[in-house]
Protein backbone atom coordinates (compact mmCIF):
# COMPACT_ATOMS: atom_id res chain seq x y z
CA UNK A 1 0.00 0.00 0.00
CA UNK A 2 1.69 3.34 -1.01
CA UNK A 3 2.37 5.91 1.77
CA UNK A 4 -0.81 8.00 2.69
CA UNK A 5 -0.16 12.03 3.08
CA UNK A 6 -1.71 12.97 6.24
CA UNK A 7 -2.56 16.85 6.20
CA UNK A 8 -1.69 18.37 9.10
CA UNK A 9 -3.74 20.45 11.31
CA UNK A 10 -3.28 22.77 14.32
CA UNK A 11 -3.96 20.98 17.86
CA UNK A 12 -2.71 17.16 16.15
CA UNK A 13 0.04 15.86 17.95
CA UNK A 14 3.30 14.30 16.18
CA UNK A 15 7.01 12.55 17.45
CA UNK A 16 9.27 15.80 17.55
CA UNK A 17 12.99 14.13 16.74
CA UNK A 18 15.62 16.57 18.37
CA UNK A 19 18.83 17.45 16.17
CA UNK A 20 21.86 14.93 16.18
CA UNK A 21 24.11 17.74 15.21
CA UNK A 22 23.04 20.51 18.11
CA UNK A 23 20.63 18.74 20.65
CA UNK A 24 18.39 21.14 21.94
CA UNK A 25 18.95 23.95 24.49
CA UNK A 26 17.13 23.28 27.53
CA UNK A 27 15.33 19.96 26.71
CA UNK A 28 15.18 17.16 29.16
CA UNK A 29 15.93 14.71 26.14
CA UNK A 30 14.99 10.89 26.81
CA UNK A 31 17.96 8.68 26.23
CA UNK A 32 18.26 6.77 22.72
CA UNK A 33 16.14 7.98 19.67
CA UNK A 34 13.26 7.94 21.37
CA UNK A 35 10.90 10.94 20.12
CA UNK A 36 9.15 13.77 22.36
CA UNK A 37 5.43 14.69 22.26
CA UNK A 38 4.76 17.51 20.23
CA UNK A 39 1.17 19.63 19.27
CA UNK A 40 0.99 21.53 15.87
CA UNK A 41 0.75 25.44 16.41
CA UNK A 42 0.93 26.46 12.95
CA UNK A 43 1.13 25.52 10.24
CA UNK A 44 3.22 26.80 7.16
CA UNK A 45 2.78 23.80 4.54
CA UNK A 46 2.17 20.09 4.52
CA UNK A 47 5.85 19.69 5.20
CA UNK A 48 6.80 22.36 7.91
CA UNK A 49 5.29 23.16 11.04
CA UNK A 50 5.77 25.10 14.14
CA UNK A 51 5.57 23.01 17.22
CA UNK A 52 4.94 23.29 20.95
CA UNK A 53 7.32 20.24 21.67
CA UNK A 54 7.13 19.05 25.76
CA UNK A 55 10.82 17.81 26.86
CA UNK A 56 11.25 14.35 29.00
CA UNK A 57 9.86 16.42 32.18
CA UNK A 58 6.78 18.01 30.56
CA UNK A 59 8.10 21.77 29.83
CA UNK A 60 7.08 23.12 26.94
CA UNK A 61 9.73 24.63 23.96
CA UNK A 62 8.34 26.34 21.25
CA UNK A 63 10.36 25.41 17.69
CA UNK A 64 9.30 26.59 14.48
CA UNK A 65 9.69 26.00 10.78
CA UNK A 66 10.08 21.76 11.91
CA UNK A 67 10.27 19.69 8.47
CA UNK A 68 7.43 17.01 9.06
CA UNK A 69 8.50 13.85 7.01
CA UNK A 70 5.22 11.99 5.82
CA UNK A 71 6.94 8.76 4.76
CA UNK A 72 8.78 5.64 7.07
CA UNK A 73 12.28 6.28 7.68
CA UNK A 74 14.11 3.55 5.81
CA UNK A 75 17.93 4.52 5.92
CA UNK A 76 19.63 6.92 8.70
CA UNK A 77 17.48 9.76 10.29
CA UNK A 78 17.97 13.24 9.37
CA UNK A 79 20.66 14.99 11.27
CA UNK A 80 18.68 18.34 11.82
CA UNK A 81 14.98 18.14 13.77
CA UNK A 82 12.13 17.09 12.32
CA UNK A 83 8.98 15.49 13.38
CA UNK A 84 6.48 12.29 12.41
CA UNK A 85 3.17 11.16 12.46
CA UNK A 86 2.88 8.43 14.77
CA UNK A 87 1.98 4.69 13.61
CA UNK A 88 -1.23 4.76 15.09
CA UNK A 89 -1.91 7.60 12.74
CA UNK A 90 -0.51 6.39 9.52
CA UNK A 91 -2.21 3.32 10.55
CA UNK A 92 -5.55 5.07 10.82
CA UNK A 93 -5.07 6.77 7.52
CA UNK A 94 -4.12 3.90 5.95
CA UNK A 95 -7.57 2.45 7.02
CA UNK A 96 -9.74 5.31 6.17
CA UNK A 97 -8.05 5.44 2.35
CA UNK A 98 -8.36 1.93 1.78
CA UNK A 99 -12.00 2.08 2.70
CA UNK A 100 -12.77 4.32 0.77
CA UNK A 101 -11.42 3.85 -2.38
CA UNK A 102 -10.39 -0.15 -2.71
CA UNK A 103 -8.95 -0.94 -6.55
CA UNK A 104 -11.21 -4.19 -7.09
CA UNK A 105 -14.79 -1.67 -6.50
CA UNK A 106 -12.80 1.14 -8.78
CA UNK A 107 -12.72 -1.57 -12.00
CA UNK A 108 -16.07 -3.09 -11.16
CA UNK A 109 -17.49 0.81 -11.22
CA UNK A 110 -15.86 1.39 -14.47
CA UNK A 111 -17.21 -1.67 -15.97
CA UNK A 112 -20.41 -0.58 -15.07
CA UNK A 113 -20.17 3.19 -16.34
CA UNK A 114 -18.50 2.01 -19.74
CA UNK A 115 -21.34 -0.62 -20.11
CA UNK A 116 -24.16 2.47 -19.34
CA UNK A 117 -25.96 0.94 -16.86
CA UNK A 118 -28.12 4.08 -15.47
CA UNK A 119 -30.69 2.19 -13.08
CA UNK A 120 -30.95 2.93 -9.25
CA UNK A 121 -27.99 0.99 -8.00
CA UNK A 122 -25.45 1.32 -4.92
CA UNK A 123 -22.02 2.79 -5.91
CA UNK A 124 -18.30 2.74 -4.26
CA UNK A 125 -19.28 6.37 -3.93
CA UNK A 126 -22.74 5.62 -1.93
CA UNK A 127 -20.67 3.12 0.16
CA UNK A 128 -17.60 5.20 0.98
CA UNK A 129 -20.06 8.11 1.80
CA UNK A 130 -21.59 6.06 3.91
CA UNK A 131 -18.62 5.45 6.30
CA UNK A 132 -17.95 7.57 8.60
CA UNK A 133 -15.31 5.81 10.53
CA UNK A 134 -13.37 2.78 10.62
CA UNK A 135 -11.62 1.20 13.67
CA UNK A 136 -9.22 -1.88 13.48
CA UNK A 137 -9.25 -4.18 16.69
CA UNK A 138 -6.21 -6.78 16.72
CA UNK A 139 -6.34 -9.84 18.35
CA UNK A 140 -3.36 -11.95 19.02
CA UNK A 141 -4.32 -15.59 20.51
CA UNK A 142 -2.10 -17.86 22.65
CA UNK A 143 -0.44 -19.65 19.97
CA UNK A 144 0.82 -15.87 18.21
CA UNK A 145 -2.11 -16.30 15.56
CA UNK A 146 -2.91 -12.58 14.93
CA UNK A 147 -6.74 -11.26 13.92
CA UNK A 148 -7.65 -8.08 12.61
CA UNK A 149 -11.99 -6.81 12.14
CA UNK A 150 -12.45 -3.68 10.86
CA UNK A 151 -16.06 -2.42 12.52
CA UNK A 152 -17.21 0.47 9.93
CA UNK A 153 -19.47 2.80 11.32
CA UNK A 154 -22.04 4.33 8.85
CA UNK A 155 -24.02 7.70 8.92
CA UNK A 156 -26.89 6.20 10.70
CA UNK A 157 -24.67 4.75 13.57
CA UNK A 158 -25.51 1.62 12.87
CA UNK A 159 -21.61 -0.78 12.53
CA UNK A 160 -20.54 -3.45 10.21
CA UNK A 161 -18.07 -5.69 10.63
CA UNK A 162 -16.73 -9.14 8.96
CA UNK A 163 -14.48 -11.78 8.85
CA UNK A 164 -11.22 -11.15 10.19
CA UNK A 165 -7.93 -11.22 8.31
CA UNK A 166 -5.74 -13.63 9.97
CA UNK A 167 -1.88 -14.60 9.90
CA UNK A 168 -1.77 -18.15 11.53
CA UNK A 169 2.38 -17.38 11.95
CA UNK A 170 3.06 -13.80 13.98
CA UNK A 171 5.94 -13.84 11.29
CA UNK A 172 3.86 -13.34 8.65
CA UNK A 173 2.16 -10.70 9.67
CA UNK A 174 1.82 -7.47 7.68
CA UNK A 175 -0.37 -4.96 9.39
CA UNK A 176 -0.98 -2.88 5.78
CA UNK A 177 -2.17 -5.87 4.25
CA UNK A 178 -4.02 -7.00 7.25
CA UNK A 179 -5.79 -3.49 8.04
CA UNK A 180 -6.45 -3.74 4.10
CA UNK A 181 -8.21 -7.06 4.30
CA UNK A 182 -10.43 -6.82 7.20
CA UNK A 183 -11.53 -3.57 5.90
CA UNK A 184 -12.47 -5.46 2.28
CA UNK A 185 -14.51 -7.84 4.28
CA UNK A 186 -16.38 -5.36 6.43
CA UNK A 187 -16.96 -3.80 3.43
CA UNK A 188 -18.29 -6.77 1.49
CA UNK A 189 -20.70 -7.19 4.63
CA UNK A 190 -21.91 -3.54 4.16
CA UNK A 191 -22.66 -3.70 0.07
CA UNK A 192 -25.85 -5.92 0.91
CA UNK A 193 -26.98 -4.04 3.75
CA UNK A 194 -27.26 -1.09 1.60
CA UNK A 195 -28.71 -2.88 -1.64
CA UNK A 196 -31.64 -4.13 0.21
CA UNK A 197 -31.82 0.28 1.57
CA UNK A 198 -32.37 0.58 -2.00
CA UNK A 199 -34.42 -1.96 -2.65
CA UNK A 200 -36.92 -1.13 0.03
CA UNK A 201 -36.59 2.35 -0.71
CA UNK A 202 -37.53 2.11 -4.48
CA UNK A 203 -40.86 -0.21 -3.51
CA UNK A 204 -41.94 2.22 -0.80
CA UNK A 205 -41.84 4.90 -3.66
CA UNK A 206 -43.39 3.11 -6.32
CA UNK A 207 -46.39 2.07 -4.13
CA UNK A 208 -46.83 5.14 -2.85
CA UNK A 209 -45.81 4.21 1.03
CA UNK A 210 -43.42 7.55 1.12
Amino acid sequence: MSQVLIPPTVGRVVWFYPSLLTGEAGFASPKGDTPLAAIIAHVWSDTLLNLAVFDANGASHSRTSVRLIHEDLTADRPSEAFCMWMPFQKGQAKAQTAAAAPPGDAVTEQLIVAKSKTAPRVTPADLADNIVDTEIIKHVGPSGQILRWAVLTTRSGFAVTGRPSAAVSAENDDPEIGVATAIENARNELWPLMGYALKQRLHEEATGQV
